[in-house]
């Protein structure tokens, strides 16, 4: 009798924990729930297939492995647990063994998403981002059609967005993140939601600039506050990343001093990297060789982590230690890493050296990594001026400080006086800003002080900054250009001053000057800005042509702001609003459209190889060849960067394919084969709930149709 009501105590007990472990949505207390069963004696697979995989979402692997070890019934999911867990903890060779019984387990089912996203982080881990890639692509169509929970899409968006962004297609993970973002929000799983935010924040980094990523890295860092300190970490090097471009190091070294003490209670390896390898980076640009010398010992104790011996080698070259820096270009470009490519590439700069296959071989929009590529390969010293530019619009002060250095350097400036100039007196103002004085101390011993216009350089800059308001709000371009004039015919006498955007050209002055008497030039693609004249300009007037372009492109873009400047399509904010107006007349007339989301293929090789104006050239030429086969009621849209969408009115699925056939066709033809695109396409239908995802499905069909001409398939619509 006391035995039976002993086993209805226990039994009214396990009731009792089950129903309050279903009631409550923190993972901790979860956690401490299922912990407090499994001790209890109840070990059945179920308790402990949910306790293994909230220990590995707490990134407690030690304790998850243990666990999935226990578990004697191991379906697919709990191999894929244990394929994540054994890569972290560095035991990959066991990894692998579990990863082919997954492989040989993988079915069209519920999970398929969720197992997927797992096992990528054995791939993520080892540097095989590729192999990762291939495998998640060869599923991404049966995945669009499977039934499965938003938060196993949400993993799966996440990780595919992160191999990736890892891999360099930017673009392509931006798109995965904000799918991801979309079903995490959907499921109310605040854990993926947070992981999608440190990653988004990488992307936005990238490709806007810390402008872009520090909402996602201040979000991020809030939400990880209920998390261990493992994601503490992770959020905070993040945020230190983004914040140390545009704020004060007073700031930053606060920060990094409470990076530090976390780490002190940190024990897995990948987290240890990520901190110490933060600490040393902010140092690396702060000047500061002690500090960067006292972490390369916590980073020597990592061994878990491929690139981590490639990082070593480039801090002690830092420190002045013997490095032969040249023989470490190959395993610094197989980390395929833009950081640690950037600083590579900054010491060898520093030191005088030229890679030999880096530039050729890896490519990045970066503005850091464009800039030093374009010193390495002795482009013009003024044309270089856009890639700080295109820092300075980004919040990378910190990056523009040390191009403005490398140009002081290694640009052999003596020549060229107006830029030496500027880049001093740039230079100065940046170390200030950030308050980093030692630098800015430096700077000031060093400029060459025979006309040196300090006094000069002040009045340029609140010219400057009164000329741009009127400027930007000019009622025409043809008041912009007077305005422009205006200003230099204070400096000159006898001059032409031209604008060029695209194939538009916008003049004021003495037509009678040809190229022979061009005397400065200023470009950021489409636009550009030279000045013509027999006399010799003083070193101000680099600034206040640089000036004059940055505002007349803000001009530009305010009074034509339907248009794209390179390809005359309509832009993405017009687009959006005309997609919406006829999601909107379907929804009430039932009037059918189709999206056709466009993508070059290989635009950045493109780049890379033939130059910008090259790649400029081919996305006038699509742009040219879409404008020509759609209708006038047919909108083509510059969709940003190497991608365009056609929004075809009035037209199903099967004419919008016939109608992408034909641009196809005319592109192969004006190209020669030497560019292609690939190509999405979905038509409305009852079953579209918004027209966000109608866009979603077409850039999908795109991404896997690019995918397939990859690996030699055929290039059909499913």
């Amino acid at each position: 009798m006391t035995e039976k009501i002993e086993i209805e105590e226990k039994r009214r007990w396990l009731y009792k924990k089950l129903k309050e472990y279903r009631s409550i949505d923190s993972l901790n207390e979860r956690l401490d729930i299922l912990e407090e069963i499994v001790k209890q004696g109840y070990k059945k697979d179920l308790y402990l297939k949910r306790l293994a995989r909230i220990l590995v979402e707490n990134q407690r692997y030690s304790e998850a492995i243990k666990i999935l070890d226990d578990i004697r019934n191991k379906d697919i999911i709990t191999l894929s647990l244990m394929v994540r867990s054994l890569s972290y903890l560095g035991r990959y060779e066991e990894a692998k063994k579990c990863l082919d019984k997954v492989l040989g387990m993988l079915e069209l089912n519920y999970d398929l998403p969720y197992v997927l996203s797992q096992v990528s982080f054995y791939y993520f881990l080892r540097g095989e981002t590729r192999e990762g890639l291939a495998l998640l692509n060869s599923y991404i169509e049966d995945i669009i059609n499977i039934p499965s929970s938003k938060r196993y899409l949400a993993n799966f968006y996440n990780r595919l967005a992160i191999l990736n962004y890892v891999d360099g297609n930017i673009e392509n993970a931006l798109h995965f993140y904000n799918l991801a973002s979309d079903y995490a929000k959907r499921s109310n799983d605040k854990l993926i939601l947070y992981r999608i935010m440190n990653n988004a924040g990488d992307v936005g980094r990238y490709l806007y600039g810390p402008k872009s990523s520090i909402k996602y890295n201040l979000e991020a860092y809030e939400m990880a506050k209920d998390f261990p300190k493992d994601f503490i970490v992770v959020s905070l090097s993040n945020l230190i990343n983004a914040k140390a471009q545009f704020c004060s190091s007073n700031e930053i070294e606060a920060m990094l001093k409470e990076l530090e003490e976390m780490l002190k209670d940190v024990n897995i390896e990948y987290f240890l990297y990520i901190g110490y390898r933060r600490l040393a980076l902010v140092n690396i640009y702060y000047h500061r060789s002690e500090e960067i010398r006292r972490f390369i010992p916590y980073l020597r104790n990592i061994k878990s982590i491929p690139e981590n011996n490639v990082l070593i080698k480039i801090f002690e070259g830092y420190l002045g230690e013997d490095i032969d820096l040249l023989s470490l270009e190959k395993d610094v470009l197989e980390t395929k890493e833009i950081q640690i490519i950037l600083i590579y590439l900054r010491l060898l700069l520093e030191k005088g050296l030229t890679p030999r296959k880096i530039t050729k071989e890896f490519y990045s929009e970066f503005p850091l990594y464009q800039f030093m590529k374009g010193l390495i390969e002795k482009e013009d010293p003024i044309s270089l001026l856009k890639y700080i530019d295109s820092m300075l619009e980004r919040w990378e002060y910190l990056d523009a400080l040390s191009s403005y250095l490398l140009l002081i350097k290694t640009a052999g400036l003596q020549d060229h006086s107006s830029l030496q100039h500027l880049s001093y007196f740039e230079a100065m103002s940046l170390s200030y800003l950030l308050n980093l004085n030692s630098i800015a101390e430096k700077l000031r011993k060093e400029i060459p002080l025979n006309g040196f216009p300090v006094d000069e350089y002040a009045r340029v800059r609140i010219i400057e900054y009164y000329f741009k308001e009127a400027l930007i709000n000019s009622e025409n371009e043809e008041q912009a250009i007077r305005l422009i004039y205006r200003v230099l015919s204070e400096y000159l006498d006898d001059f032409l001053i031209r604008v060029d955007v695209a194939s538009r050209t916008i003049e004021k002055g003495n037509t009678l000057f040809g190229t022979g008497n061009e005397k400065l030039r200023y470009e950021n693609s489409p636009f550009s800005i030279t000045l013509y004249s027999r006399e010799e300009p003083n070193s101000l007037t680099l600034s206040l042509l640089r000036s004059f372009l940055n505002a007349f492109i803000i001009f530009w873009e305010r009074r034509y702001g339907m248009y794209d400047a390179l390809t005359g399509l309509s832009n993405r904010t017009y687009g959006i609003k005309k997609i919406e107006e006829s999601f909107n007349e379907y929804k009430r007339n039932k009037e059918p459209f189709s999206i056709v989301f466009i993508d070059v293929d290989s635009l950045k090789k493109i780049n890379d190889t033939m130059g910008h104006s090259y790649g400029d050239l081919v996305l006038q030429e699509i742009a040219s060849s879409i404008k020509s086969t759609i209708r006038q009621t047919d909108y083509a849209i510059r969709w940003g960067g190497d991608e365009f969408l056609i929004l075809l009115r009035n037209t199903d699925y099967d004419n919008a394919e016939k109608v992408i056939k034909k641009i196809d066709d005319r592109i192969s033809a004006s190209s020669n084969g030497k560019f292609s695109v690939s190509y999405g396409v979905e038509a409305v239908s009852e079953y579209t709930t918004t027209y966000n995802k109608l866009i979603e499905t077409a850039d999908i069909k795109m991404y896997a149709n690019k995918y397939s001409k990859r690996r030699g398939g055929n290039i059909s619509e499913s």
